[in-house]
C-alpha cells in the first residue's frame, strides 16, 4: 500500500511540474517549434523548400547524393538531436553559399534563392535549431 501511495505521489507531481512549467524565453521561441519539442515548418519556409531544396532532397529524388544528405521530407519525423543537427547543416551550408548549388542553378535557374529567400531560411534554421535545444 505504501509503494502505491508513493507513486501516486511520484505520479501527480510529475503532472502537476509538467502542466505549470512555461517557457519564458521570448515572443518567437517557440514560433517553429511545438509543444512537444517536434519541428514545424511554415508555410512560408516550405515554399521556399519546395522551391529550391525539395527537387534534390526528397525520399524520391534521383540525386542519390543529395537523398543521402538530407530528406526534407522526413525532417519533421526525425529525432530532435537529428533534426537539430540537419538544421546546423543548413545553416553552414547556406552560409558557404553551397546550396543550392552553381550548377543546378545554372540548369534550373528558377531554383536560386534570392537574398530575402536566403535569409528567411537561415533565420528559420538557426532560430528553430536553438528552440530544439531548449
Amino acid at each position: 500500500m505504501k509503494k502505491i501511495f508513493i507513486l501516486f505521489t511520484i505520479t501527480i507531481g510529475g503532472i502537476l511540474i509538467s502542466a505549470f512549467s512555461t517557457n519564458n524565453a521570448g515572443s518567437n521561441s517557440a514560433d517553429y517549434v511545438d509543444f512537444k519539442g517536434k519541428l514545424t515548418i511554415p508555410e512560408n519556409i516550405q515554399g521556399i523548400l519546395d522551391n529550391s531544396c525539395m527537387g534534390c532532397h526528397n525520399s524520391e529524388s534521383h540525386n542519390t547524393k543529395a537523398k543521402m544528405k538530407l530528406k526534407f521530407d522526413e525532417l519533421e519525423s526525425m529525432s530532435v538531436s537529428k533534426q537539430v543537427s540537419k538544421l546546423n547543416k543548413i545553416v553552414k551550408m547556406l552560409k558557404k553559399g553551397k546550396m543550392p548549388p552553381e550548377k543546378t542553378v545554372a540548369k534550373y535557374p528558377d531554383m536560386a534563392l534570392n537574398p530575402d529567400a536566403k535569409s528567411e531560411l537561415l533565420d528559420w534554421a538557426k532560430s528553430t535549431s536553438q528552440d530544439l535545444m531548449k
